[in-house]
């Protein structure tokens, strides 16, 4: 059969009407795709895919840059937390410095909320070349990782963001407050680069035990090589603490030993994965 360049064959997927998954229904087996089309095909599914997740992310813009001013607010919320009266505004020193403040936080949460949907089209692009026993495994990994994400977006929020705050408010240098006082007055700008280094950071640290789940699962690494190197590990998780929490001591120690504890669950979990592929491979042979 000839070939020509119509939608019908170039677009295969839920997002292009077709109401498959399966880029054979639209391709038939009988017939032998160039491999120039195959190109010009995979190339117009990105495109078309840019363009929604380019739409979408433009849309959730808008809405938060109209709502700026009730969204300002509940970033700025987790201050209420803390028991004192030394946070009664937040000051800006820069004529630009509330332009760009609002600018990087709307562009910020503006990807975070665009995330959801930017999985959801790199899913349903991969899920067309796969078997079936891969297009699950691919699910639960990105089911996994949107509640990760969630989980460490509602983390940062409710835990993380008052608990460094409070700290650095009760820390104090034992002052006779009758011969000096200190006051604090925060800058917005360095509120909000807090709060997405925060947001950021958490992030990353609550995929870790999926990466290593994958890891494990695919067999790229096993459990007896995280346990040889568990010495290194702590190092290294106090190392990543530092780089990625806040420039202070408390900080690194509050990230660096959940992601111990995250280490040791994934040899646990590979000790786990090693007894059910024995057992799986015992009853084979019985």
């Amino acid at each position: 059969m000839k070939w020509d360049l119509n939608p019908r064959y170039l677009f295969n997927t839920p997002v292009f009407k077709t109401g498959t998954l399966n880029r054979s229904v639209i391709h038939p087996k009988d017939f032998i795709m160039p491999i120039n089309y195959k190109i010009i095909n995979y190339c117009q599914e990105l495109k078309y895919r840019g363009i929604y997740i380019l739409l979408t992310f433009t849309l959730v813009l808008c809405v938060m840059y109209y709502f700026l001013g009730e969204f300002l607010y509940y970033i700025i919320k987790p201050l209420s937390s803390i028991s004192t009266s030394q946070i009664g505004s937040l000051i800006y020193t820069d004529l630009s410095e509330v332009f760009f403040s609002s600018v990087i936080m709307v562009l910020y949460f503006s990807l975070c909320i665009t995330v959801p949907f930017i999985m959801y089209q790199i899913y349903y692009f991969i899920i067309p070349g796969t078997y079936k026993y891969e297009q699950k495994f691919i699910f639960n990994i990105t089911l996994m990782s949107l509640c990760l994400f969630i989980v460490s977006t509602i983390v940062s929020y409710n835990f993380f963001i008052p608990l460094i705050w409070n700290f650095f408010f009760n820390y104090g240098f034992n002052l006779n407050t009758e011969l000096f006082n200190l006051n604090f007055q925060g800058k917005i700008y360095e509120y909000i680069i807090f709060i997405t280094r925060v947001f950021s950071n958490l992030s990353i640290c609550f995929q870790i035990p999926l990466i290593f789940s994958v890891l494990l699962k695919t067999k790229i690494i096993s459990a007896n090589l995280l346990k040889n190197n568990r010495t290194w590990n702590v190092i290294l998780c106090f190392i990543l603490g530092a780089l990625l929490s806040p420039p202070d001591v408390f900080s690194q120690i509050c990230l660096a030993f959940p992601l111990c504890f995250i280490y040791e669950f994934s040899i646990t979990f590979g000790l786990y994965l090693n007894r059910k592929d024995l057992f799986k491979y015992k009853q084979k042979l019985t």
